[in-house]
């Protein structure tokens, strides 16, 4: 399960950002999983 988009920028900007959030389950149908980004966290360091 993944929203597809981003979830890090890293400050280094000679380097790309990256999806590093996954979900991984068993014998839950997909149908019943909706995922989203938020990104309305206040926070002094990079979003994971």
């Amino acid at each position: 399960i993944s929203t597809g988009e981003s979830t890090y920028w890293p400050t280094d900007r000679r380097k790309i950002p990256d999806i590093i959030d996954f979900c991984v389950t068993r014998g839950i149908s997909s149908l019943y999983f909706k995922a989203e980004s938020c990104f309305d966290l206040s926070s002094d360091h990079s979003p994971i």
